[in-house]
């Protein structure tokens, strides 16, 4: 198609000259009078050019109709590709998204293993701490049952002298009981009484059973009032498997220099929560600061 129309503009150009020679020599070499026969000569050859401009005309707009015939095509060509591209994106996208919901399932996946992983090392943690406890609340009670004491049996009488009661041996916890009877009105003086050398013992190792609930790193939270609460959830065990008598000779105990970290505990987890009406009227001497006995403010 491209040398069949440089070809064409190549004629045209040859009869625009031929036509511009021939009116240079008719000009020069033909008189003017005689210029008119001359031309009747040529009618013919005018409908000739005539003909001839008609025929270019035809195969100009057959040229151009090819053009745009081919126009046509490159465009169809071009839609056709276009299409093509669109559905590649669209396929794509399609791709795009199923690798999207693939990665979203495996991010919720690792999300939930690393819940269970912070839920198991969580629960691990609160074994270790809730076992260590135990342990240390079983040798608290093998030293608690090494107490004993000599006591009045309000039950039975000697048969050979009704007036007086016999005796009897209690130990653990009722040994406490009775050794509080006996020196309660002597609370500030504990270290001098005999039996102190039995319990000391027994206090420092409870002492160290509330500071490993203090200071245990297995209970930490970044949120504090959780950590603050689970401290004191697992003081208030230890505290409420004292007794009332055990109770009343550590707050005694507590009062002594060398316990003076004890008392500091007794004052933060309120360890002395259950004495805290029987106490009231002792508390005027200021012997340890409310929260002893008030645990509301852990509670908030």
């Amino acid at each position: 198609m491209k040398p069949l129309k440089e070809n064409f503009c190549v004629l045209i150009i040859a009869v625009l000259l031929l036509l511009v020679l021939f009116y240079f020599g008719v000009s020069c070499f033909i008189p003017k009078e005689d210029r008119g026969a001359f031309g009747d000569m040529f009618g013919a050859l005018n409908a000739l050019f005539s003909g001839l401009a008609f025929a270019g005309m035809i195969v100009a707009l057959n040229l151009q109709r090819k053009e745009f015939e081919l126009q046509r095509k490159e465009l169809k060509n071009s839609t056709e590709a276009l299409e093509a591209q669109k559905k590649e994106m669209e396929k794509q996208a399609k791709e795009l998204e199923g690798q999207k919901v693939v990665m979203d399932r495996q991010s919720e996946m690792m999300s939930t293993q690393t819940t269970c992983m912070a839920n198991q090392l969580y629960s691990s943690n609160i074994q270790h701490v809730e076992g260590t406890i135990f342990n240390m609340l079983t040798q608290l009670r093998h030293i608690e049952s090494g107490f004993s004491e000599v006591t009045l049996d309000p039950y039975t009488v000697n048969p050979n002298d009704p007036a007086v009661q016999n005796t009897r041996i209690v130990n653990g916890f009722e040994a406490a009981d009775v050794w509080w009877e006996k020196y309660k009105n002597q609370i500030m003086q504990i270290d001098k009484a005999y039996f102190y050398p039995k319990i000391k013992h027994y206090f420092t190792h409870l002492y160290q059973i509330f500071k490993y609930i203090d200071e245990s790193d297995l209970l930490s939270d970044p949120d504090e009032d959780k950590e603050r609460w689970k401290r004191y959830k697992y003081s208030c065990i230890v505290r409420d498997g004292l007794s009332v008598s055990e109770l009343k000779l550590m707050y005694c105990n507590n009062l002594l220099n060398e316990f003076e970290e004890f008392k500091m505990l007794s004052e933060k987890y309120a360890l002395f929560n259950r004495l805290r009406y029987e106490f009231r009227e002792m508390e005027k001497k200021g012997s340890y600061r409310n929260s002893a006995y008030d645990d509301s403010q852990i509670l908030k």
